[in-house]
Parts: structure tokens; sequence; C-alpha cells
């Protein structure tokens, strides 16, 4: 029997990522993956560089020496696509496609899998070709959970690249947390996501020790200067502990931090040090030698550093926060992270190792669940199981909507059902600006949209949150479903005995999706005694009333 074609985006790895979080956890899965002999006789790889990124000759041979059954191929790609944006995403699909179009005409079967979806150094796209297997890792979706705060890439490249989403057949997931991101903020269909989990980073074990701390105790905190990472409480926290234990204990902040960020957070404590990004081995001496870890994150993707404290038989401090808890709810020190006086408590019972034995007994099923073998094993299961769509013709709907970066429940609603109305339709947007304040929102970034003239064309319509007296006008009454939130006007009641309207009415109620970040959202009911509707339930509602 023939093998299989699993073509691998590897471009993050030729990026200055390849020594942080995303670029190991790539090598990590890559090699566990290229090693798994039941994985192995179905495919062959092959690696995608971009002869237009960095050619490192030793990362290069280390990436080809982690995943020696694989071909590496060089792709003229474009790069800094932060520029001509639009020109550069068609010259990479262009060029991608055609180099997978060559691989089908000598192997039957091609699936293609995206390592790094969102990167301003380089395109991340499929190939324009339908009877291939895409995939597509997700990492988080921080920087949606922080936009309003923060925002760490333009917006029309990282909301450009939730196209990927849409258009893979399915989505691996470092975390069940980020499952439920996609599900429940975004609407992917849940069938359509597997976490697969991960494992710790290969840290060596020989290291040259800092001289500067072989007599200063010390709490470990790998950070960073984004707004998620919570730095101010942190420091905060721990100068609280550390008055209660006679400033005896140094506070190391890893990575960069420019030199305003470092003295604004040095007035916290004169007790921080900024060690600024460190080496692999001086990384597994702090793992090694330091008190505690402290993790006072408000969002992750999967919380490695938890993880590397772990498997180093480190106490741990950290959030309370649902991907933290998912490792393990019992074998850390928890505290609510908005709360410098939880974090305060929580390290002096983590460096008392108070209850520690009991803690310490739950490292075990941690080590044993987050390795990468299994991690390789479920991602590539799936992909084995699974085979290529063929093409499907799709029926045209046209929404008129209020654009969903509105903080109503109408407005958001789009945005939250989105993904699941073009699993079944060719969805065509006619977006309503709205007056409210902006909320994070890739609808506009990815909608094929269309203008009054061509309204009337359209023989299915679903209107979200739009009164009848200001429909546009080319579109006739009759074809019209309405989805509505909220009260019925009068003048509204009095059109309906007028106009043939179909309405599906919907209870909303706020929530925050992110309390620490502050991040709103709204669930949708059918009625007041019903769990919230997922996004593919709704839409099921909508299908059988279009019919």
């Amino acid at each position: 029997m023939p093998k299989r074609v699993l073509v691998l985006d590897v471009q993050i790895l030729q990026t200055a990522a390849f020594d942080r979080g995303m670029g190991k956890y790539t090598l990590s899965l890559l090699k566990a993956l290229t090693h798994s002999e039941a994985f192995s006789r179905k495919y062959r790889f092959i690696l995608l560089f971009n002869n237009n990124l960095l050619n490192n000759v030793d990362h290069i041979r280390r990436i080809e020496e982690s995943a020696p059954n694989s071909k590496s191929v060089f792709l003229d790609l474009p790069v800094n696509i932060a520029a001509d944006t639009e020109a550069k995403y068609q010259n990479a699909q262009e060029r991608i496609t055609g180099f997978v179009v060559s691989q089908l005409k000598i192997n039957k079967h091609v699936d293609y899998l995206i390592t790094a979806p969102f990167f301003v150094d380089f395109a991340s796209v499929f190939p324009a070709i339908q009877n291939i297997g895409k995939y597509s890792l997700v990492y988080d979706l921080i920087p949606y959970r922080i936009w309003r705060k923060q925002r760490i890439f333009p917006d029309e490249i990282y909301f450009k690249h939730f196209k990927l989403f849409l258009d893979a057949n399915h989505l691996f997931t470092i975390s069940q947390a980020v499952n439920q991101d996609l599900v429940n903020i975004l609407g992917i269909d849940s069938d359509k996501v597997t976490t697969i989990d991960g494992g710790p980073f290969e840290i060596p074990q020989n290291h040259n020790s800092k001289e500067r701390l072989k007599s200063d105790p010390f709490i470990l905190y790998p950070s960073a200067p984004i707004i998620h990472k919570n730095n101010e409480r942190a420091i905060q926290g721990f100068e609280i502990f550390n008055r209660k234990h006679n400033n005896k204990y140094k506070l190391i902040l890893t990575s960069n931090f420019d030199s305003a960020t470092r003295s604004r957070l040095s007035k916290l404590s004169d007790n921080v040090i900024f060690s600024g990004n460190v080496s692999d081995q001086e990384l597994a001496y702090y793992y090694q030698t330091a008190d505690a870890l402290l993790f006072a994150s408000l969002s992750e993707g999967l919380g490695m550093p938890v993880l590397e404290a772990v498997f180093n038989d480190l106490p741990v401090a950290c959030s309370r926060i649902p991907v933290l808890e998912e490792i393990s709810s019992k074998s850390f020190y928890l505290f609510d992270p908005l709360k410098p006086k939880e974090i305060a408590d929580a390290l002096t019972s983590c460096v008392a190792h108070s209850g520690w034995r009991l803690k310490h007994q739950g490292y075990k099923a941690i080590r044993s669940k987050y390795t990468w073998e299994r991690a390789a094993k479920i991602l590539g299961d799936q992909i084995s199981k699974q085979l290529s769509n063929e093409p499907q013709m799709k029926e045209q709907l046209l929404v008129i909507a209020k654009d969903p970066s509105g903080n109503t429940p109408s407005a958001r609603m789009l945005e939250f059902i989105y993904a699941a109305l073009c699993q079944h339709y060719d969805v065509v947007c006619h977006l309503q600006t709205v007056r409210r304040s902006q909320l994070p929102s890739y609808v506009p970034f990815v909608k094929a949209g269309t203008n009054n003239d061509d309204l009337n064309k359209f023989t299915k319509v679903l209107a979200i949150g739009i009164s009848p007296k200001i429909m546009p006008k080319p579109v006739a009454a009759q074809k019209i479903l309405q989805l509505r939130t909220g009260r019925i006007s009068v003048v509204e009641r009095a059109l309906r005995r007028v106009l043939p309207i179909n309405q599906i009415n919907i209870k909303s109620r706020k929530f925050f999706i992110d309390k620490g970040l502050n991040l709103p959202g709204w669930n949708y009911y059918l009625n007041k005694n019903q769990n919230p509707l997922s996004a593919s339930e709704l839409v099921t509602h909508i299908k059988n009333r279009l019919k």
C-alpha cells in the first residue's frame, strides 16, 4: 500500500521563535511525530521551508536530525507580510498550491499541516486545493483576549489568519482550554477540534551556575513584557510575601524587558532580577535550584513553565485559571491572579512545602499524561482516519447584520455563529456599522462582502438584529429569516402583521469570557430554562427555518 504524504509547514523554525515556546513545541512534536513507528508506516514527511527566511545552518541541521525520515523542500515564499499583505498572501498560496499539485501527480493522498498559524514574518496559508487534508495547530487566542489592551499583531494580519480555522478539515489545540475557546468564543464545531496537549521541552543536564545566586534563595517567574503575564500583580504579591520573610528571596523574571518597563516594575520591589532571555542551560539551572515557581498569568495556551517545574520536582504557585487547573487542580498552590495578597499567601505555603507530600504525589500522573509521544499519537491517529473532503457545492446565504465589533448581543451573534454558518453555506455578508466600543472580531477580515445592488439576487437571507424598517431596500421581505435578541418594539409588531417575516427570537445574557482581561461575551438561549446554545445548535435551527 503506497504511503500518504504529510507536508509540514515549518517556517516558524526559521524565525527567532526557534528558541522560544512555539518553536520548541513545533520541534518537539515534529521529532515525536516522525519517530512514531505506527505513523511512519503510513506517511512520508515533507518539511516545507522558506528560502527567504533565516537559513541558520545549525538550526536546519537540528531540525533535519530531529526528523531523519523526512525530506526538506525550500520554496521562494514571501516574508514580512505586514506590507503588501494581500499580494503576499496570494503569492504564497500560488507557490504552495503549485508544489502540492506536483506532489499529487505522484502521490494519491497529500495532507498539509500548518504548525504556526499566526505570524507576520511569513504567510500561513493552505493550498487552494479541495481534495487534500488541511490541518493546523492552534496555540492560543491570547492576542484576541488582550486585543483592547495590547495589540501584538496588526489587526488585518492576525484576524485574516482566522480563515485557516474555517478552511481546515481539523484543528489541533495544545490544551482543552484553547479547545473550548475555539468552540465557545469562535463557534467552531467541537467535532472539528482535538486537544493533543504536549510535553516538557528537553533541558540539558549540564549547566554553568550563576555565582551571584548561589547564596540567594529565589523564586522563578518565566515571564514576558505582555499584559496577560500579569507582572505588576505578581511582583506586588511577591513583595508582600518577601516582607514577611525579611526580604530573604529574590524574584527572577526571564525574557527581555525594555528599560522603561524594568524601571516601572523595579519600583514595586527592590528584590526583582531581570535575567533577559536565558539559554537552555541557564534555564535548566533556574528550574533545578529555585525554591519555587511563580506563575501569575491571566491567560495561557498550555502553561509550559508549570510543566517544566513539575518535571523538575519544583513546587508551583500559580493562577487559578482553567488551563492551569487542567494540568492539575490539586498539585499546585493556587491563587486568584487579580489579588496580590492571595499570591503572597500561596507563595508562603509553597516555600514552606505546606501539604507538599500530597501535592507532589500528583506529579506522577501529570508526567504520564504530558508526553510528546502521546501528543504525536493523538495527532497522527486523527489525521490517519480522516479522509480528504471532496468539493461540496454550497448554497449562497446572504447575512445582513451589524458589524460584530459592537458590544451588543445582536452584533456579537454573527461572530459566534459565523464559522458554523460557513460549514453549511457559502456566506456573503452585508454589515452595518455600529457605534459602541470596538471589540475584536475576525469576521470583517475574512468575510465575502456585497453591496446593495446585489442584495436581491439571493434566495436565502439571514438578518441578525436588523429591524425590518431599516432593512436594505432591494431585499424582498418574504426571503428573510430574522434572528432577534431583546424585546420587539411596537413598530416591529405592526410591521410583522403586514410583512411575512420568518423570525426566531433569542434570549441573551452577558458574561465575561475572561474576567482578568475584562473581555465580555454573550450567551444565547431559545428560552429561559434552556442551557446556552452552541453555535452549531443555533445554526441547526436556522437551517431548519431556511428550508
